[in-house]
């Protein structure tokens, strides 16, 4: 014996043999024998506590999970009947140098590598595993499409990263942009710009699915609010919706699918403002999430029409989890966009030290922007962003991938974060129920 643990193992172990013949006949010698021979352990080593992992979807959950790759946008929605949605898959390929967050898990497969098995774990129990009914994208910057630099070669015409490695591994039926089929605003040559690249790999791409694949490929549709459907019981979650509410200058108006023009293909533009935008609804909870929109005009950008935020936030209201626009970074996430949306929980996605900025982090937490109790998640936080927000900081919970989990008719929610650093996704932080404020 060398330790109480050992001793209280072994007298469970003869407990359980109690019945056997002779047992009782050797009990007390075997008792002192162990009395005689063992010293108390002064400093007794504790059970290590089994890792904990998320519970398993239901029907009736809608989960959205915010996935950490360090190197762009991913985010996995199941919805309550189990249609499925990816939004984005980015690889900036470490483009933003020291600036940049590392890769996780690690370097051994890309994001989009990484994000298929994500996908392929968490659908395993759905109705169609490893399949996804939509991927939409927002816009075409590397870091919500991929890039040509780091992505692999491909076999079809077109190189592998970001949403073209994940098209590799997982199914997908239909594919939502903003610029099918054409891609004409602002301009073909403006979009192949902005993409760093990975444009026409991108574009290569979406033509082998759907000639080769039976992929749909349709154009963002603003003001709908039937493009994202539930694909399997959609009469049992009537109170289940999406609203598409911008898109290349148009915003919905709020009523049925009526839309307004905020700016022209012959207006001076960027690509982020150009992102796409929707409000989740489902029961009394909200989620929105619109890309890199913008909320400023900033020395950074030629546009002078780039405060999008605030009348897109006007039609938006009241939400109840935010994804920040443009990763929380110096342009974006103005008063009046949040004072508007008074968001419960809000989500940052991380690749670079400045997601998030501090002047839009003082925003979020700002009692006088928007009254309420609120809190901060974000995918990634690094030694670079503890020296750049430095005890404002604080107010971020642990990193990691960070799951919404509705239950049932919407009415709570809960938050999780899943260890990113690792290939089985056990919990590092969970928060209790939490009422939808209505």
């Amino acid at each position: 014996m060398n330790s109480r643990r050992d001793f209280v193992k072994k007298v469970g172990m003869m407990a359980m043999a109690a019945s056997a013949p002779g047992f009782a006949a050797g009990m007390a010698t075997a008792v002192v024998s162990c009395d005689s021979k063992t010293e108390p352990d002064p400093d007794p080593e504790p059970d290590p506590t089994p890792a904990e992992y998320l519970p398993d979807w239901r029907e009736g959950y809608l989960d959205i999970h915010h996935i950490a790759t360090g190197q762009g946008d991913c985010t996995f929605i199941i919805c309550p009947d189990g249609t499925t949605m990816l939004v984005d898959a980015g690889d900036v390929g470490g483009n933003y140098g020291a600036s940049g967050t590392p890769s996780v898990p690690d370097e051994s497969k890309t994001p989009g590598e990484w994000i298929a098995d994500y996908v392929n774990h968490f659908s395993k129990d759905l109705p169609v595993p490893g399949t996804l009914d939509y991927a939409w994208i927002t816009h075409f910057h590397t870091d919500h499409i991929g890039n040509p630099n780091t992505a692999k070669a491909g076999t079809n015409g077109y190189k592998l990263g970001g949403i073209t490695m994940v098209g590799e591994h997982v199914a997908i039926k239909k594919i939502i942009d903003r610029g099918w089929p054409d891609y004409s605003f602002p301009s073909r040559a403006a979009i192949e710009g902005e993409s760093g690249g990975f444009w026409k790999d991108y574009y290569a791409f979406l033509n082998y699915r759907k000639d080769h694949q039976g992929t749909e490929i349709e154009k963002f549709a603003t003001g709908s609010n039937a493009q994202f459907v539930l694909k399997h019981k959609a009469a049992q979650y009537g109170d289940f919706s999406v609203r598409n509410i911008y898109a290349n200058g148009i915003l919905w108006t709020g009523t049925g699918a009526n839309a307004k023009t905020l700016y022209t293909a012959s207006d001076v533009s960027d690509e982020n403002m150009h992102s796409c935008v929707i409000k989740m609804s489902y029961g009394s909870f909200s989620y929105f999430a619109g890309g890199d929109l913008s909320g400023y005009n900033h020395p950074n950008y030629a546009s002078k029409k780039r405060e999008i935020e605030v009348p897109v936030g006007q039609v938006a209201g009241k939400v109840t989890v935010l994804k920040a626009n443009h990763h929380g970074t110096y342009d974006s996430t103005q008063p009046d966009f949040l004072r508007s949306l008074t968001p419960q929980t809000i989500v940052i996605t991380v690749c670079h030290v400045l997601h998030p900025d501090a002047g839009p982090l003082s925003r979020m937490v700002d009692p006088l922007v928007y009254e309420g109790d609120r809190t901060i998640y974000t995918t990634r936080y690094t030694d670079g962003h503890k020296s750049k927000l430095g005890a404002a900081g604080n107010v971020i919970k642990p990193a990691g991938h960070i799951i919404v989990r509705v239950y049932a008719g919407g009415a709570k929610y809960r938050m999780f974060v899943l260890d990113s650093e690792t290939t089985d996704y056990p919990v590092i932080y969970q928060t209790d129920e939490i009422n939808v404020n209505e």
